[in-house]
């Protein structure tokens, strides 16, 4: 499997550039290709898991991890970077960068939003929805009209 894009699978299996996303989005619902497909994608899931995992271990680090994990703030209002060596492995990967500024210590974050996203979006909770035009230049033509079109 190429990518996970149906319009550019139709387009390589020799559909035109005009029709291949409805041609792609028609040829997902034919239970043969579900079926390759679903195969193809748990082969590549074993093949992969550990990479999966990982990332899915990272991007979950940056989503939850909140600045006070990784910073403590004095009774004064002073804030203090924790010992890196007492965070966890998810709370140092949620660290973007640590320098050190006229001022004092800067932490910047990784972006939290992005990662609940990319995790939102791996696990299927909001779909991207496409409009795709339909109409075809027959649908203005009654079935007799067709007929004669067809049979002469």
């Amino acid at each position: 499997m190429t990518d996970f894009n149906a319009t550019q699978a139709a387009i390589r299996a020799g559909y035109s550039q005009k029709t291949a996303a409805q041609a792609g989005c028609s040829l997902l619902t034919n239970p043969n290709i579900k079926e390759k497909i679903t195969l193809t994608t748990n082969e590549m899931a074993g093949d992969n898991l550990a990479t999966v995992n990982r990332i899915i271990s990272e991007l979950c680090g940056i989503a939850f991890t909140r600045v006070t994990d990784v910073v403590s703030v004095s009774a004064g209002g002073v804030a203090s970077v924790n010992p890196i060596d007492e965070l966890t492995d998810s709370q140092q990967r949620a660290i973007e960068s640590i320098s050190q500024t006229q001022f004092g210590v800067k932490i910047k974050m990784h972006d939290k939003v992005r990662a609940i996203e990319l995790l939102g979006r791996h696990l299927g909770m909001w779909v991207e929805k496409i409009e795709i035009d339909t109409k075809s230049p027959f649908d203005d033509f009654t079935d007799e009209e067709l007929d004669q079109i067809i049979n002469g």
